[in-house]
């Protein structure tokens, strides 16, 4: 665990949050994960990074124990689009 004021750079807030770095990107472009570029890296509070996460896990549980859904129930995607036997790919 990192000391409060520590800052962490986009692949350990991934690491953080379990996700992807363009996972961390979006957030950035959005805002609602407060970054700042030192130089030629974007860098995070620690603090900031775990309060997204005390957010989301908050919101999420409170949405599961009211029934709602939480963006994981969403309807299945179309099937994907096959080629035929016997056609060339291209």
């Amino acid at each position: 665990m990192k000391p409060e004021g520590s800052t962490v750079n986009v692949p350990e807030a991934a690491e953080i949050l379990c996700v992807h770095q363009k996972t961390i990107w979006g957030l950035i472009a959005a805002g609602t994960l407060p970054a700042a570029k030192i130089g030629r890296a974007y860098v995070m509070l620690y603090r900031d990074v775990m309060a997204f996460a005390i957010q989301q896990i908050e919101h999420q549980t409170r949405q599961r124990m009211h029934g709602m859904p939480t963006g994981q129930n969403l309807p299945a995607p179309p099937p994907r689009r096959t080629r035929r036997k016997g056609r060339p790919g291209w």
